[in-house]
């Protein structure tokens, strides 16, 4: 079902065999990246350092698991590269998704922590490694499940987005409160809005009215006769894939995912489905952090 291997580090004795073409997966890499593509990494090697140590030139897509020290963090090769000898790499074949045995793998991250052994580094061994066993559906529901696993992290992400934000007004919001409290402004007008603070109040009772309002409208109505939750009962009231891409044209070819999403009008799993076919399609990219898509 896969090719199961591992990776080495390049004498540290000879110069001449790093810092050169070949990216070279280490532990940081792997926290940086865990449960996501990685295709860039903190250190390099050059060809004379892959030929001379054990270290392997991985494929992409090659799914690889961190093994010591930092036990349990997985990730995905978005681009040909080697590891060190703290991973456990598997090339699947074709009947095996590999983002399919990334998922598995992180499902499984607490159980596979518990056969590490070592008192300084904790240390996973090939014999319990090669024990592991998960469950393997056929393709198309290895497909379906992957599928529905991005589209509920795509929304963890805008929802930690929001909440984020929210946090970060309220703490605003709190420090503006007790710079006006304490410069003896806060029954008085407001110095920053020019307001009292009874209609500093008001305004944040009626900012909620709007947001609950809004939220009610976005949620998508459940009755037996109603549309499918997942689209919306007037597709023309919302945008096009193309109206898509062209909103973020327009903003300068650089906008973030949850601006893009809000302005969309869209449910956030139709959302999400758009953006994966402009994606796929290579009229959308992702910015690095994956929080912008970019338009060419």
């Amino acid at each position: 079902m896969a090719r199961q291997e591992t990776g080495h580090t390049p004498s540290r004795r000879h110069p001449e065999y790093w810092d050169g073409d070949v990216p070279w997966l280490g532990i940081r890499d792997a926290r940086k990246h865990h449960g996501a593509v990685i295709d860039r990494t903190a250190q390099t090697i050059t060809a004379a350092g892959l030929e001379g140590s054990s270290a392997r030139m991985l494929p992409a897509r090659t799914v690889c698991l961190s093994r010591t020290a930092s036990v349990g963090y997985v990730t995905l090769l978005g681009r040909p590269m080697a590891t060190s000898q703290d991973f456990v790499t598997w090339t699947c074949s074709p009947a095996l998704m590999p983002e399919y045995l990334l998922y598995a793998l992180m499902a499984e991250g607490k159980g596979i922590r518990r056969f590490g052994r070592g008192s300084t580094h904790t240390t996973i061994y090939f014999p319990e490694l090669r024990a592991l066993h998960i469950a393997l559906p056929p393709l198309e529901e290895q497909q379906a499940i992957t599928g529905r696993i991005k589209r509920l992290l795509y929304r963890a992400d805008m929802l930690a987005s929001e909440a984020s934000r929210a946090i970060g007004v309220a703490d605003d919001l709190v420090v503006r409160t007790i710079t006006q409290a304490m410069s003896g402004a806060l029954g008085a007008a407001s110095s920053v809005s020019g307001a009292s603070a009874r209609s500093l109040l008001d305004d944040i009772a009626a900012e909620r009215r709007t947001l609950e309002v809004e939220r009610k409208r976005r949620k998508p109505n459940r009755s037996p006769r109603s549309a499918s939750p997942t689209t919306p009962p007037n597709q023309d009231r919302f945008m096009t894939p193309d109206q898509i891409t062209a909103a973020v044209r327009e903003a300068g070819g650089s906008m973030r995912a949850d601006t893009l999403w809000k302005l969309s009008g869209l449910p956030i799993d139709v959302f999400y489905r758009r953006i994966r076919d402009e994606l796929a399609a290579g009229r959308l990219t992702e910015s690095s952090d994956k929080e912008s898509l970019l338009a060419h």
